[in-house]
């Protein structure tokens, strides 16, 4: 069992429950992380940051397996649908969007869905569990 959790120079680490130790540290950000996520499987860790990007890295190796550039401004949160294909972010550019991160038949890579119309930054965001 872990949690993850991201910090304000632009790393997260996975931490063990039991321990307490770190397992795993995931840099690459330039600036603060201000939101992590875990897949439904677990298998990888979504980071979103003042750099404008979502990072999904593997769980076991710690690498890097995608970078997400959004246009929406900084990313104050993410959350992964339930197949682990999309991630959700809410942006300080009045901006939540929807964005494919697996190359899967069906995932359409590369699908940017924005939802406009918000007065204010973005804090937060969820997928419903049926999609």
């Amino acid at each position: 069992r872990a949690v993850a959790m991201g910090n304000d120079g632009g790393q997260a680490q996975l931490w063990s429950m039991a321990s307490g130790g770190v397992l795993r540290k995931f840099s690459g950000h330039g600036f603060p992380v201000n939101s992590v996520a875990f897949t439904p499987d677990g298998s990888f860790v979504g980071t979103g940051s003042d750099d404008c990007s979502i990072k999904v890295w593997d769980a076991a190796t710690g690498g890097c397996a995608r970078t997400l550039v959004t246009d929406g401004g900084f990313v104050n949160s993410i959350c992964f649908d339930g197949s682990g294909a999309y991630v959700a972010a809410g942006c300080t550019g009045r901006k939540a969007k929807i964005l494919s991160v697996a190359d899967r038949p069906g995932s359409n890579q590369g699908v940017d869905v924005t939802f406009k119309g918000h007065t204010m930054l973005v804090r937060s965001v969820a997928i419903a569990p049926a999609g």
